[in-house]
C-alpha cells in the first residue's frame, strides 16, 4: 500500500522545476514501481497481470533512455507474461532488454526463465503441432544459450548438471532437425563440463558425458578428437561393446583419410576392435543389430585393406547360417551383397 501511494503521489504534477528534485523523484518512483512489482509477483500474492498494468507503455517510455531501468522493468514484465503463460509477449519483452540494454546482468537469468517456460510448452506441442513444436524448441535453445554464454559475466555460477541438461536438449534438436549448428553449440558445453568448467560434479555421469561428447565429435566429423575421446573412454568402459564398435568405426574412417603406416595402423586397430566386439556378441547377442553392424564393418575394413579372400570368406560364412543375412531388417543384406560384388571383382578369376 505504501508503494502504491507513493507511485500515485509521484504521478501528480506540481510546480517543481528543480531538475535535481525531479531526478530524485523519478528515481524514487522507479524504485517503488519495482518494489510493488516484486510484491505482485510474490508466490503469496501472484498478481502478474498487475505488473503488466503497472508498467504500462507510457510508464516504460519514462525510462527508455536508461539501459539499466529498461532491463529491470522489461525483465519484470517478461516474468509476469511467463507467469501468465503469454510467452510471445514475454519474448518481446526480453528482446527489448537484449537490444535496448546489451550486456545487462539481468539478461541471462531472464533468458533462462523464458527458456524453461518454452521447454514446458514444447512438451505439450510435440504430438499436436510439429511446426510449432520445432519453432518453440528453436527459441528455447536460443535463450538457454544466451543464459549459458552470458551468465558468468553477470556473476552467476552455472551448475554442471544444468549445463549438461542444456547440451542434451541441443543434441535432441540436432537429431530432430538435422541442423548441425546445434551440435556445434553442444560440443563445447560437453567439453567444458568434462573439464570441470562448471560448478559441482556429476558423480556417475562422467563416462556418459564423455561418450555423448565422442558421438557429437563423430557427427561433427572431428575425427582425431573423437578418436582421443573414445580411447580415453574405453579405459573405464571396457565392458561396453557399442563403445568399442564406435571406436572401430572411427579407426575405419581415419584409415580412409591417411596413408602409409598410419593407414595400416588404423586398419589393424579397427579389425582388432571389430573382432573383439563380435567375440563378445554370442548367444542372444549374435545376429542383433549391433552384431550385423560390426560384421559389416569388419568385412569392409578387410576389403579396404586388401584382404579380399578373408573378406569373401567372412560374408560367405555368414550366408551359410543366414541365407538372407538380416533380410534387410537393418539394411545390411543390401550392403553385404553390394560389398560381396566388389570383393568378387578383386578376386582372381
Amino acid at each position: 500500500n505504501y508503494y502504491k501511494k507513493y507511485v500515485e503521489h509521484s504521478a501528480k504534477s506540481d510546480d517543481t522545476v528543480d531538475e535535481l528534485v525531479m531526478q530524485k523523484r523519478e528515481e524514487s518512483r522507479f524504485v517503488c514501481l519495482v518494489g510493488l512489482a516484486l510484491v505482485y509477483m510474490h508466490e503469496l500474492v501472484k498478481k502478474p497481470q498487475d505488473v503488466i498494468t503497472l508498467f504500462s507503455e507510457d510508464e516504460l517510455k519514462r525510462y527508455s533512455t536508461d539501459p539499466d531501468k529498461v532491463a529491470r522493468a522489461h525483465t519484470l514484465v517478461m516474468e509476469a507474461h511467463v507467469a501468465g503463460n503469454r510467452l510471445a509477449e514475454a519474448e518481446r519483452a526480453l528482446e527489448i532488454v537484449i537490444t535496448g540494454a546489451p550486456g545487462n546482468r539481468r539478461t541471462p537469468g531472464a533468458a533462462r526463465k523464458l527458456a524453461i517456460a518454452l521447454d514446458s510448452v514444447a512438451k505439450d506441442l510435440k504430438d499436436k503441432n510439429k511446426d510449432e513444436y520445432a519453432a518453440t524448441r528453436s527459441k528455447m535453445a536460443k535463450y538457454f544459450l544466451i543464459w549459458l554464454k552470458n551468465a558468468p559475466a553477470a556473476g552467476e555460477v552455472i551448475k554442471a548438471e544444468h549445463a549438461f541438461a542444456v547440451a542434451t536438449k541441443l543434441l535432441e534438436i540436432w537429431k530432430e532437425t538435422g541442423d548441425v549448428s546445434y551440435g556445434q553449440e553442444a560440443a563445447p558445453i560437453l567439453e567444458k563440463t568434462l573439464a570441470g568448467g562448471y560448478s559441482g560434479k556429476l558423480p556417475g555421469k562422467v563416462d556418459e558425458i564423455r561418450w555423448r561428447f565422442a558421438q557429437v565429435l563423430v557427427g561433427l566429423e572431428d575425427w582425431e578428437k573423437a578418436r582421443n575421446t573414445y580411447e580415453e573412454l574405453v579405459k573405464t568402459k571396457s565392458d561396453n561393446a557399442l563403445i568399442f564398435l564406435e571406436l572401430g568405426e572411427v579407426y575405419l574412417t581415419l584409415s580412409r583419410r591417411t596413408q602409409g603406416e598410419d593407414q595400416k595402423k588404423y586398419w589393424q586397430s579397427g579389425m582388432d576392435l571389430f573382432n573383439r566386439v563380435l567375440g563378445s556378441l554370442r548367444g542372444e547377442g549374435k545376429f542383433s543389430e549391433t552384431w550385423w553392424r560390426t560384421m559389416f564393418n569388419y568385412v569392409t575394413i578387410m576389403f579396404e585393406s586388401g584382404e579380399y579372400k578373408p573378406a569373401y570368406e567372412g560374408i560367405k560364412g555368414i550366408q551359410v547360417e543366414k541365407k538372407d543375412f538380416d533380410n534387410d531388417q537393418w539394411g545390411y543384406k543390401t550392403k553385404l551383397i553390394e560389398l560381396l560384388k566388389k570383393i568378387e571383382a578383386k578376386l582372381p578369376k
